[in-house]
């Protein structure tokens, strides 16, 4: 998290507060899938997580 860094009045940068929205929706989509998976909602969970994850930042084969 290098990028939260306080600027010179404490306050958070703007990229800061880009990141902590990111991790934000990632725990959202989380713990909606949590909640499905617990369901027994498989599927659903899946596609939760697909929205959430960038095609581009998951490689299935890694």
């Amino acid at each position: 998290l290098d990028a939260v860094n306080l600027d010179a009045n404490g306050t958070l940068g703007a990229g800061a507060a880009v990141v902590l929205r990111q991790i934000g929706k990632a725990s959202e989509a989380l713990s909606r899938a949590s909640g499905l998976l617990a369901d027994g909602a498989t599927e659903e969970a899946k596609a939760v997580l697909r929205r959430t994850i960038r095609v581009e930042d998951y490689d299935e084969g890694a």
